[in-house]
């Protein structure tokens, strides 16, 4: 996200589908902030339990504004090997949420 390398793209994205879910769901503001909060403290628990983290310079391990950074991340193919999973974990962790929770 625009290389600031703090929360993951992938866990910013499942926040705000969990949020997007929460207010169709429910029409009573403190509903959709109580279900809201439950649904992105289990996400987040389960996208640490296979990660670790969910901060993007952790996750990748290198500085994306430098140029050090990008060689290592083209050189490892970060984007391929981390990114990539972190994205397909998000949605594998996000979709049984939203369903348990219809």
């Amino acid at each position: 996200m625009g290389r600031l390398q703090k929360t993951c793209g992938a866990v910013t994205g499942a926040f705000m589908v969990l949020g997007i879910h929460n207010c169709k769901k429910y029409g009573n503001h403190k509903l959709q902030t109580d279900n809201n909060r439950i649904l992105i403290q289990e996400f987040t628990r389960k996208f640490l339990l296979k990660h670790n983290s969910t901060n993007c310079d952790e996750l990748i391990g290198c500085n994306l504004n430098t140029d050090d950074g990008q060689a290592y991340t083209e050189k490892n193919k970060v984007k391929e090997r981390i990114c990539e999973k972190c994205i397909i974990d998000a949605i594998e962790i996000v979709d049984p949420l939203i369903s348990n929770s219809k």
